[in-house]
């Protein structure tokens, strides 16, 4: 389910037609997921969901779980995490120089008619830039080490490439960009390198 789906299923939960549609999030649910930028895989529990291992670069689902106070469990360490009531929330694990997790509260878009990206800059390298691999259109550029920044984009089939500062991190294949649909781009730093993944959002099954 992507991020903008989640009202139109609740209405339609609403409607009475069991069994045809999955569980709505209950009324007051944020969303938290985990972003792993550290140097190995990591595993855990976000509220009373279990991960599974999560590679480096990469994220989990976005889970529904009661808004306010939000235990996050990875590997050894337990921290609880604020995220309101219908509030979309990133948790960052193993960012440069932080012991601790980050929770970064995304950036939504309620413009159904566009794509949305956003691009989480979770290295300690400044003015990180995404734009189409041809170099003719700049999405977002010099991108803050720890920030998340949102564009509304349109409908369209495009490649796009990460670069920094002084040379290009990676380029990722086309993508078909959908309406309605979120996309997330991760800059990290893996054995004094930086490289970048790209995802679509999603949430987990509600528990």
């Amino acid at each position: 389910m992507n991020l903008f789906a989640l009202a139109a299923l609740a209405l339609a939960q609403d409607g009475g037609d069991v069994g045809l549609y999955a569980p709505a999030p209950p009324a007051g649910s944020a969303f938290v997921r985990v972003v792993n930028v550290g140097s190995g895989a990591i595993s855990g529990k976000v509220g009373q969901y279990t991960t599974g291992s999560v590679a480096t670069g990469n994220a989990t689902p976005y889970y529904a779980v009661p808004g306010g106070s939000v235990s996050v469990a990875l590997g050894k360490s337990s921290q609880a995490v604020t995220a309101a009531a219908g509030a979309f929330v990133t948790v960052v694990s193993g960012m440069p120089g932080k012991s601790e997790v980050i929770p970064l509260v995304d950036t939504l878009s309620s413009n159904r008619a566009k794509a949305t990206i956003l691009m989480y800059n979770l290295s300690s390298t400044p003015g990180v830039d995404l734009a189409t691999t041809d170099g003719k259109v700049t999405v977002f550029t010099d991108v803050a080490p720890g920030t998340e920044v949102m564009r509304e984009v349109n409908a369209l089939s495009v490649a796009f490439a990460v670069n920094g500062p002084d040379a290009a991190i990676t380029s990722f294949p086309t993508v078909s960009l959908e309406r309605g649909l979120a996309y997330s781009v991760f800059v990290y730093e893996s054995t004094g390198k930086l490289g970048a993944t790209w995802a679509t959002n999603g949430t987990a099954p509600v528990k």
